[in-house]
């Protein structure tokens, strides 16, 4: 009994219930990215090219989960997620935008990326996160 209301009152919690749109664009960016990166890999995976495609391809399953845990993190307030976040969405920024030359179809990428990048970095994002 005393646990369910406990979990009540977390999950009602003003805190929970109030994240800075800057918090809800970071997350939902990485996680994008990171359902992304887990579909190529998926895809590398299954390609049938020989063991570097699916090493390539369970690399990039990996990295997106990463992102995907890291975002789920930012989310929940965490902030140990926020630099994660910050990190790979730099390292995703960097390589769609140096792919685009050849693959216009990165610049979506790119942009959800550069957005991720700008709304974990901003002060409302960092003031919202706790220890």
């Amino acid at each position: 009994m005393v646990v369910s209301s406990y979990a009540a009152d977390v999950e009602t919690s003003p805190r929970s219930i109030q994240r800075p749109f800057s918090v809800v664009v970071a997350s939902v960016g990485a996680v994008a990215v990171a359902l992304l990166l887990i579909a190529l890999g998926m895809g590398s995976t299954s390609s049938g090219h020989g063991g570097f495609s699916g090493a390539v391809g369970i690399f990039l399953g990996v990295y997106g989960l990463l992102i995907a845990v890291a975002g789920w993190g930012l989310w929940r307030g965490s902030l140990l997620a926020r630099g994660p976040v910050l990190a790979t969405g730099a390292i995703n920024l960097i390589v769609t935008v140096s792919m685009a030359g050849s693959a216009p179809e990165a610049w979506p990428v790119a942009a959800v990326a550069g957005v991720t990048v700008l709304a974990t970095a901003l002060p409302a994002t960092s003031g919202w996160l706790r220890w």
